[in-house]
């Protein structure tokens, strides 16, 4: 009975789809194979540095976290359809390339906090200082150690 609830909200999300969100979706789907891969071969700063920063044409805020909303949505969206695990720093790499792929600013932070169990870390994106897809106090929870504008 789960297995169908499960289909069942799958195929109604299907559904409401456009199709560019279709093509964002397999655009989403490729680029966070892309990130997982080159995470392996490649530094994490290096690979920073080979990325252009972006400049924004928003001027909407409304319109820019709506949109922000929608790009991160279709990206755990993509993670999950995925045959391979995707961490929050591949997801958040991938939102911030397609959220600056359209001009949009977008900031990916990676923080840590220590925990009794050890060091806990966390990657997340922000468009003009909101996080997006996050609780808002996600930045309070973790200590930001690295933060890189465009993609």
């Amino acid at each position: 009975m789960a297995l169908l609830k499960f289909l069942a909200n799958r195929v109604h999300l299907a559904r409401n789809l456009s199709s560019s969100d279709w093509l964002s979706l397999f655009e989403a789907w490729w680029i966070l194979l892309g990130f997982h891969l080159a995470l392996r071969w490649v530094s994490y700063e290096r690979l920073q540095n080979l990325a252009p920063t972006a400049k924004s044409e928003f001027v909407d805020p409304v319109g820019l976290f709506s949109v922000a909303r929608k790009y991160h949505s279709l990206v755990a969206w993509a993670s999950r359809l995925h045959v391979l695990p995707m961490t929050c720093l591949v997801r958040s790499l991938t939102l911030q390339r397609m959220l600056s792929r359209r001009r949009m600013p977008a900031k990916a932070y990676i923080g840590v906090k220590k925990t009794a169990d050890g060091i806990q870390a966390h990657s997340w994106v922000e468009v003009a200082g909101e996080q997006i897809g996050e609780g808002q106090d996600v930045a309070d929870r973790f200590a930001v150690l690295q933060s890189r504008a465009g993609y």
